[in-house]
């Protein structure tokens, strides 16, 4: 089996969690995306290209007082860069993951949830839970198709 197609296998139900009230889209945790990838191309490089910083709009505002004020300059979101082996060619994928809620956190925070997030999102440019962002998935059963 090929390493597209083991990387296009869909996640086991087990570990597919469901979103926090107001956010969108079932996932699965960092570190099952690197397990996975790992068990399939073995290392990869993974960095930070360039920090994203803009304005973090405040969090509960209350009696006049912000439980997380806003901030300028923070950090919401990197671009990052992911280089592995599948199948044998040297693949680059860039791409941009965000922090949901910059004025909670400060911006080493705000930096390694973007960088998850990035990572997942290179990821799944080579089909490592592609089935998570699809309406409809059926990169596996063709890849099974191409490869009887």
């Amino acid at each position: 089996m090929s390493d597209l197609r083991k990387l296009a296998e869909p996640f086991p139900a087990s570990i597919i969690k469901k979103p926090a009230p107001g956010k969108y889209g079932d996932y699965v945790e960092h570190n099952d995306y690197v397990q996975r990838a790992l068990s399939i191309v073995g290392p990869c490089t993974f960095g930070v290209v360039d920090l994203i910083r803009g304005h973090a709009a405040g969090i509960g505002w209350n009696a006049g007082e912000w439980k997380y004020p806003p901030r300028d300059n923070a950090v919401v979101g990197v671009v990052a860069e992911l280089t592995a082996t599948v199948d044998g060619k040297e693949v680059t994928i860039t791409e941009i993951g965000t922090e949901d809620n910059p004025a909670m956190g400060h911006d080493a925070v705000n930096a390694k949830n973007a960088l998850s997030d990035a990572y997942k999102r290179c990821w799944m440019r080579l089909g490592l839970g592609l089935h998570l962002w699809c309406d409809s998935y059926w990169l596996d059963k063709q890849l099974d198709k191409e490869e009887q």
